[in-house]
């Protein structure tokens, strides 16, 4: 159950946005329950209206994107629809899916990965072969690293290899 609020630094929470195709949100979740700014969810179009009319009570604003040809969102419509809502700058956080889809449609301009001292298995995001599916990976330039606590933050910003 995500929060998406500011809890160790100072500032303002941010615009909390989920991509939800077909709105399965439970109405209890923290967002909708706690979280001090209202979300946005969005939907593929056309969105389920029983379910949208259920979620709206419960205090979100639902909003449709196209789906793409995958079944999932279209992300530069969702994209385009942020930035139509004033929303100039998105943090991407979420799973393997999510996060690998963005990088695949090279739609990143800043890249923060977080490692934990845990193995765990799961949707691989990370692979540097472009064939059969897989994601091509970018190098990173102006990269940075530091400990927290026991994790280790690597960011940078992806320079896209042209030839793929």
């Amino acid at each position: 159950d995500p929060k998406l609020t500011v809890r160790y630094a100072k500032g303002e929470n941010p615009q909390p946005v989920v991509m939800d195709s077909h709105l399965r949100i439970p109405p209890d979740a923290y967002l909708l329950r706690e979280h001090p700014v209202r979300p946005l969810i969005i939907a593929a179009d056309p969105p389920d209206e029983g379910r949208k009319k259920i979620l709206e009570k419960a205090g979100a604003r639902i909003a449709a994107a196209p789906a793409a040809g995958n079944g999932y969102l279209d992300l530069k419509a969702v994209l385009h629809l942020l930035y139509d809502r004033g929303l100039r700058s998105v943090m991407v956080e979420g799973g393997a899916r999510i996060i690998a889809s963005f990088i695949a449609e090279k739609l990143v301009d800043h890249i923060i990965i977080t490692v934990a001292p845990i193995l765990i298995g799961g949707v691989p995001v990370f692979e540097r072969n472009s064939g059969s599916g897989r994601i091509p990976l970018p190098k990173l330039q102006n990269m940075h690293h530091r400990q927290m606590g026991r994790d280790i933050v690597v960011q940078g910003n992806p320079v896209w290899d042209r030839s793929v």
